[in-house]
């Protein structure tokens, strides 16, 4: 599952609220050095870490298997980053779900 989010901060609390709640996640953003970026990216592609916090920095040019839901907590800025966001659920002809949070 990805979460994402809109603001580095809002990841990094957002991620810290979900294992403060005993519900694993970690968190990805631009603040992260790349090597540590790198990292978690590789552990969650080898589904070490079930739960991603993301910023717009996991939105575009990653290819996970298995990735069956997005969350959109925050409604991204472009119209084209909400699809890039969405095309992350259900790659591989598997099926997937996309939730965005939305408040008028």
């Amino acid at each position: 599952m990805i979460i994402f989010v809109n603001e580095v901060k809002y990841a990094i609390k957002l991620a810290e609220i979900l294992n403060k709640n005993t519900i694993p996640s970690k968190a990805i953003h631009r603040d992260i050095p790349q090597a540590e970026r790198i990292k978690i990216y590789d552990g969650f592609k080898q589904f070490k870490h079930r739960i991603l916090v993301a910023t717009e920095i996991f939105g575009r040019g990653i290819d996970i298997e298995k990735i069956n839901i997005v969350f959109n907590y925050d409604m991204p800025r472009e119209a084209d980053s909400y699809l890039h966001r969405v095309g992350r659920a259900g790659r591989f002809g598997t099926k997937g779900l996309a939730i965005t949070f939305v408040e008028s």
